[in-house]
């Protein structure tokens, strides 16, 4: 979306639309252009080409793309950063207990090690 120079009080519409007022206009909100989203099929596809920038490749599969809110698709915010989408308490239990569960196995692991053992110096004494 290209904004003209003689626009002001830019705005983005939870629905994509980017408006802005004419600098000797009316003083009415213009509509100059629409951003769409796009939603694929495989995101993890996509190929990272840096600054939060990704492109299309034939792993992403089907796309869709069509207005914010519509099919499914998210709506935008103006003015807003998106925080981290984790908990991070419950992100330290969930290493915790996969961890232990490691830990546990592991003890399986050895406990049949030395079941084995056991068995081979059994059967040569």
């Amino acid at each position: 979306v290209k904004i003209p120079k003689d626009l002001t009080n830019i705005e983005i519409t939870p629905e994509g639309e980017v408006k802005g007022v004419r600098i000797n206009g009316d003083g009415k909100p213009v509509k100059v252009g629409q951003i769409k989203l796009v939603r694929f099929l495989n995101p993890s596809g996509l190929q990272a080409i840096g600054g939060n920038l990704f492109i299309e490749t034939p792993m992403a599969g089907a796309k869709t793309e069509d207005i914010p809110g519509s099919n499914g698709l998210g709506v935008l915010a103006q003015g807003h950063l998106e925080k981290s989408n984790i908990n991070i308490v419950e992100e330290m239990i969930n290493i915790v207990q996969a961890q232990r569960a490691f830990e546990m196995n592991q003890k399986g692991v050895q406990a049949a090690d030395e079941m084995m053992r056991m068995t081979n110096q059994l059967q040569r004494g």
